[in-house]
């Protein structure tokens, strides 16, 4: 492992450890409704996030291809992230919340595909990019171990205050802004630079429409992220009918625990058992899971929630990995953002139904939807393009 691997990779763990230490997360949809008056206009902070974010995607994608690099759009997405988070800690009335969430789109439309691209330009450069789906799964898992620590430390800050937490979380989002200072840019990527924006986006796009697994794949990513974040969102309202407050950041940190767990071993077991496995067998097993826990809807419920989490690494890895072999480089960050786009355009509009469905009924309900819907659509997908690989 060459130095410049090892720096970017100690620094990729880091940024994403605090990038991820937010104590509200379990609490979000909480204090978001309690703010703003309604499980609607708490989840519709969620949509603004999206949107935003969608808004922001592909321009922020071309400036990380082709004038900020890669360094530069993380150093930019840090501070929106900081400003973002402080507006929600300081938020008097849902305007706040709302301000917040354009700045934290704003924040995830930098991250989304740069960092990735980071990691696998570092590793191309010294020709070790068929190692990427385990050193991603590493690096990534430190959202999750950085989700647990945060969720444990936040069932006690919760006792106290929702704004004590939510002010708490502030200050991982400036040791980000420190620590973006320090990434080595590749060199592979800054030598191929092409300033024609238009001819770019017009490359960009023909990758989709020639690339007809680049395609499928895309639009199967879109549908189980747009659900799968939705559901994650909103499992606080569900869970909360059958434990005490208290208790809901400690359910969360087991299941970041969980998911750091499929993160760290997603390599070796995608080597082990191939992309085909690991995608069938595991949204029918999540799926059981999710939802007999919804039916069963007592104390058992959180833990297969928890249990559920350890697969939601493993396909992640596999996901992000199978996307970046279809990449081309030079649209790398950008056909990322496209993804990204879809995905925010997805969640806006499911995490608004789901908020919607909770409203008219009940939470229980609106997730037990939230989880069997999107496996219609995926499954078939994942069968089709990977059965023969």
């Amino acid at each position: 492992m060459t130095k410049k691997i090892r720096i970017n990779l100690k620094l990729l763990a880091a940024f994403n450890f605090f990038t991820d230490f937010r104590l509200y997360i379990p609490i979000a949809i909480l204090y978001f409704a309690k703010v703003s008056g309604s499980f609607t206009l708490g989840m519709s902070v969620f949509t603004i996030i999206a949107l935003a974010q969608t808004v922001f995607e592909v321009p922020t994608g071309i400036l990380s291809d082709k004038f900020l690099h890669r360094k530069g759009s993380i150093q930019c997405g840090a501070l929106a992230s900081f400003i973002a988070l402080a507006c929600y800690a300081y938020a008097p009335s849902y305007t706040w919340l709302a301000g917040g969430a354009i700045l934290e789109g704003l924040a995830r439309s930098f991250y989304s595909g740069t960092k990735e691209a980071l990691l696998y330009e570092t590793l191309k450069e010294n020709n070790q990019e068929n190692e990427y789906h385990h050193y991603q799964g590493k690096v990534v898992a430190m959202f999750q171990f950085a989700a647990f620590g945060a969720s444990v430390l936040g069932a006690g800050a919760v006792l106290y205050s929702y704004k004590l937490v939510m002010w708490l979380s502030v200050i991982p989002q400036l040791v980000c802004m420190i620590i973006s200072l320090f990434f080595v840019e590749p060199k592979m990527h800054t030598k191929q630079i092409n300033h024609n924006i238009w001819a770019h986006i017009r490359e960009s796009l023909k990758q989709f429409k020639h690339n007809k697994r680049l395609r499928w794949l895309a639009i199967a990513n879109t549908v189980n992220w747009s659900f799968a974040e939705t559901s994650y969102q909103f499992q606080s309202a569900f869970v909360k009918l059958i434990v005490p407050e208290w208790a809901l950041s400690l359910i969360r940190s087991l299941k970041s625990l969980a998911s750091a767990l499929g993160f760290w071993f997603a390599g070796k077991i995608i080597n082990k058992f191939g992309y085909f496995k690991i995608f069938i067998n595991s949204h029918i097993i999540a799926l059981a899971l999710n939802l007999t826990a919804v039916l069963l809807k007592n104390i058992f419920s959180p833990f297969l929630l928890v249990v559920n989490s350890v697969f939601f690494g493993v396909t992640s890895i596999a996901k992000d990995t199978l996307l970046q072999k279809e990449f081309t480089h030079r649209e790398r960050a950008t056909l990322g953002s496209f993804v990204s786009l879809a995905q925010s355009l997805g969640f806006a509009c499911v995490a608004l139904m789901i908020g919607y469905i909770a409203d008219i009924t009940n939470p229980a309900i609106a997730l037990f939807i939230a989880f069997a819907a999107p496996k219609l659509i995926i499954l078939p997908i994942y069968w089709r393009l990977l059965r023969k690989k």
